[in-house]
């Protein structure tokens, strides 16, 4: 299977910090949004519960990285 950019990303960062891996399975939960759910209109939307979810994943990932920067 073909590696998406966000779990390219967190397989780069792992490099430099191991705890990276953690978000990794966040990492595959979002990549929908930024692919299958990109644009409206389209047959395949999330119903709201998932969005919630995933709003708190990416949430998670950002503290994470601001963490990690300052």
């Amino acid at each position: 299977m073909k590696e998406t950019k966000i779990e390219l990303l967190v397989e780069l960062c792992s490099e430099v910090d191991e705890r990276f891996k953690e978000l990794a399975n966040y990492a595959d939960c979002l990549t929908p949004y930024a692919t299958a759910f990109r644009y409206p209109g389209v047959d395949l939307e999330p119903d709201i519960d998932d969005v919630k979810e995933a709003i708190s994943m990416a949430e998670t990932i950002l503290d994470f990285v601001k963490n990690k920067v300052v």
